[in-house]
């Protein structure tokens, strides 16, 4: 009877994990990048004075500059040439149901160009209703793009079983 119960809590826990969702989010005006999952796991990348890396997984939490990041010596590559097979078309339809699967829950685009007059042109591209709020053509040298995006697994695996 209990390993029942302990069967069940496991694929409950693996039925959540699906549903969670994954976040990205991606800063310029503050050179920040963070993909988070649920509250449990993340992962950010920002820059003060260095690169930082900050990575967070249930309760062990490690942070450190990238200059601290050491590459393991990597092995002699094998000199084996083997037949290149060709890419299969499936791929790209499971690349493309992926990115189709993936929600943009916010995004924002200021440009300046540096040039009067290619900015006049493109400045009515301000008042397009789908860019509203969202695109910011300015002639005061401001340039920065910020993007947050949602996915949940459970579409990813649809995406790859399908």
């Amino acid at each position: 009877m209990y390993w029942f119960i302990i069967i069940a809590l496991i694929v409950l826990l693996l039925c959540w994990l699906l549903v969670v969702p994954v976040v990205l989010e991606v800063d310029t005006c503050v050179p920040f990048a963070s993909m988070r999952w649920g509250k449990f796991a993340g992962a950010v990348i920002w820059y003060d004075e260095a690169w930082r890396f900050s990575f967070r997984m249930f309760f062990f939490k490690k942070t450190m500059p990238f200059s601290e990041m050491k590459r393991r010596p990597g092995k002699a590559a094998k000199s084996t040439h083997k037949k290149a097979r060709p890419a299969k078309k499936n791929n790209l339809k499971k690349i493309v149901a992926i990115i189709k699967a993936c929600e943009v829950k916010e995004w924002r685009l200021a440009i300046d160009t540096g040039d009067f007059t290619l900015n006049g042109q493109l400045y009515a591209l301000n008042f397009i209703p789908l860019f509203y709020h969202h695109l910011s053509i300015n002639f005061t040298g401001e340039n920065y793009a910020y993007l947050k995006l949602q996915h949940q697994p459970w579409k990813i695996v649809y995406a790859l079983l399908h």
